[in-house]
């Protein structure tokens, strides 16, 4: 569960690195940018719900910590 959870994260940092380097290369304005931040926040969405399921599933339990 971890490992999935954190191959997210690296995707999302590696998505918006992306999208930092089009933008400072293409211009503000790049298609390339534009995609690299459509895939970051698609990532996004599919962590919460994976994160949304897997507590459903009973794969994950609160711990009270926070």
């Amino acid at each position: 569960m971890k490992i999935v959870v954190l191959g997210f994260f690296l995707f999302i940092l590696y998505s918006l690195g992306s999208a930092l380097y089009y933008m400072m290369n293409d211009g503000a304005g790049s298609q390339r940018m534009m995609k690299a931040l459509a895939m970051r926040i698609g990532a996004s969405i599919a962590l919460f719900g994976f994160m949304m399921f897997a507590f459903w599933m009973g794969w994950i339990q609160p711990d009270g910590r926070f």
